[in-house]
């Protein structure tokens, strides 16, 4: 038994020993109330052990964010437009942020127990970034599993640890020093996950924690999660390029026909290779497939005819 070290990963980055980071959670709240109330009372749980800031930058207003601050008079709420995106909402909080790391979560993912504790040891080495695995929460209806899986079936677990190509959105912390070009893309209406190619090619390390789990705590509609598909296919579409031309306009909005068939076979051979809910993903198929044919008219139609407000409606 090794005492006082830590298990070097084959291929990993260095450890050094040091004081544990400082680390900014930041959260966009777009959603019901009830959903982050749980999520802010699992970190303010966390605070006493692992002391860490958390910010909250929400399109709520009124009363129900006094009610929040009153609840949680640790947390920085922050009340921005009624029509601010997700992706402003998470520049504004980043910006008022202090931490030498800052981690993003979703109001409607639950962090586990030790969650902030999985960010700072992994900060201890040379990485700039690190994600864990997102599994589903407490809502167990057959559309709730068709929606997750049609999202997080490459994020769920078994991982191994080690260096990634990408991390899940609502389950990632970074470096301070990758903040300016990540609220930079966020200000351009687009994902962080767009920055993350350039970040890899300049030869920082991207890190996969088994242990850093979030749980997804949310139930769907069947019509609202089509929409939401829809929505939130149509903006990425828009993401892709600022002024595509007609020929790639063409190519990728008629393309986007291909798409539920084959996202529907990536995901089962992904849950396939981790031996898990592959019944449940098939039984589930009709529904799923659904949602996939949503994703690619959104897709479509952001190709054809750009993202419009799509982005402001995805929650």
């Amino acid at each position: 038994m090794m005492t006082g070290q830590t298990q070097q990963v084959e291929g990993s980055p260095s450890t050094t020993a040091a004081e544990p980071c400082s680390v900014s959670v930041i959260i966009a709240w777009v959603n019901d109330s009830g959903l982050i109330s749980a999520v802010l009372a699992a970190l303010t749980r966390e605070q006493k052990v692992s002391p860490h800031e958390v910010i909250v930058a929400t399109r709520h207003q009124g009363a129900v964010v006094e009610n929040m601050r009153a609840q949680y008079p640790t947390v920085q709420l922050i009340e921005c437009l009624a029509h601010d995106t997700i992706p402003t909402l998470r520049a504004i909080a980043i910006e008022k942020s202090s931490g030498q790391v800052i981690a993003v979560t979703e109001d409607h993912c639950l962090p586990c127990e030790d969650w902030i504790g999985c960010i700072q040891r992994a900060m201890a080495k040379d990485v700039a970034a690190v994600g864990g695995p997102v599994e589903q929460g407490t809502f167990q209806r057959l559309r709730d599993w068709a929606a997750f899986l049609t999202e997080y079936a490459f994020a769920i677990s078994p991982c191994e640890a080690g260096p990634t190509g990408g991390l899940p959105g609502n389950n990632v912390a970074y470096r301070r020093e990758l903040c300016d070009g990540l609220v930079q893309t966020l200000k351009d209406q687009r994902w962080e996950s767009f920055r993350y190619g350039q970040i890899i090619e300049s030869g920082k390390v991207f890190w996969l924690d088994p242990k850093m789990v979030v749980s997804h705590n949310r139930s769907f509609d069947f019509l609202y999660f089509l929409s939401q598909r829809f929505y939130f296919c149509r903006s990425y579409a828009g993401m892709r390029w600022a002024n595509p031309t007609l020929k790639q306009r063409m190519i990728y909005g008629f393309g986007s026909a291909v798409l539920p068939p084959m996202l529907w076979l990536r995901s089962l051979r992904v849950l396939m290779k981790k031996k898990r809910f592959v019944l449940r993903y098939v039984c589930l198929s009709p529904l799923i497939s659904l949602y996939y044919v949503a994703g690619a008219l959104g897709e479509m139609a952001g190709y054809f005819f750009g993202s419009q407000q799509s982005l402001e409606r995805v929650e």
